[in-house]
């Protein structure tokens, strides 16, 4: 094998890496965001399960905040993903890298949030469970001041 075969080879070999932790890393990237709308998604559904047996402003409250953590969650990772096929788009375009910075630092912001945001409704779905068990009883001022008029 001739010097100019070998380095063609390991030149081809050099690309055919790059292109695999190219690949491998927005592979990774997309999974997690797919995976936290997949979970923001059952969230809700979770959410949804509660709204029948609300019986107090306290859990309706926490409801309506979860539900909404869950879908603003989602509404960004639907967003986030227009964003990186924006990416995928600049980079092969070989844009500016003004706005391959500017879409990257938007991706990474928005995945945060959506990612507190479902961390947040998971806990406060948590919450609401806790309140479905009685095993913590809320009393409002109203109902304290009615169980002292019954006895």
């Amino acid at each position: 094998m001739s010097d100019e075969n070998k380095k063609s080879l390991e030149e081809q070999k050099g690309v055919a890496y790059y292109s695999a932790l190219v690949n491998a890393w927005i592979t990774t990237r997309m999974e997690k965001d797919k995976q936290l709308l997949t979970l923001s998604s059952a969230g809700i559904g979770l959410v949804i399960v509660f709204q029948p047996k609300l019986t107090s402003i306290f859990e309706f409250s926490i409801w309506l905040l979860s539900g909404s953590c869950f879908l603003v969650s989602i509404g960004l990772l639907l967003s986030v993903f227009t964003d990186n096929g924006d990416l995928i788009e600049a980079e092969i375009n070989q844009s500016k890298s003004t706005l391959k910075d500017k879409l990257d630092k938007r991706i990474s912001l928005k995945t945060k949030v959506a990612g507190w945001l479902f961390i947040l409704g998971a806990i406060l779905a948590f919450v609401l469970a806790i309140s479905q068990t009685n095993f913590i009883q809320v009393k409002t001022p109203q109902e304290g001041m009615h169980n002292e008029r019954q006895k």
